[in-house]
């Protein structure tokens, strides 16, 4: 798989057999959006977009990340730079959920945690 969100959003959706208009229609975002994530010209990819296309692509979120990063996006920024700039945009994207919507990111990031402890 290739090495940016943008790339792996594009080799998921061809794998699938996918146009851009379907994954689009089934993330519920725009086509100009897809096209915008699979060429690399966005760097801050809101956390529901992430789950929409994850969801759409029958994939976990993390699949989308490249391996090892533990970033969505490459770039030439330190890893600090990049892990406080998706810090701030998740808790951007946060904002607006519901107790609910909440409620399940916290047991994601608890189920993520688990899986990190078994594999050490």
């Amino acid at each position: 798989m290739g090495e940016s969100l943008g790339d792996r959003v594009r080799e998921l959706r061809l794998a699938k057999g996918w146009s851009v208009a379907d994954l689009a229609a089934a993330a519920g975002i725009s086509m100009g959006y897809v096209s915008l994530i699979e060429n690399n010209r966005r760097r801050n990819t809101p956390l529901r977009t992430l789950t929409g296309l994850a969801t759409a692509l029958g994939v976990p979120v993390s699949e989308l990340l490249p391996r090892g990063s533990g970033a969505g996006w490459s770039g030439s920024d330190t890893t600090s730079e990049v892990e406080d700039s998706q810090w701030r945009a998740f808790m951007r994207s946060a904002r607006d959920l519901n107790a609910e919507e909440r409620g399940e990111i916290l047991e994601y990031i608890r189920f993520k945690r688990s899986q990190r402890r078994r594999q050490e």
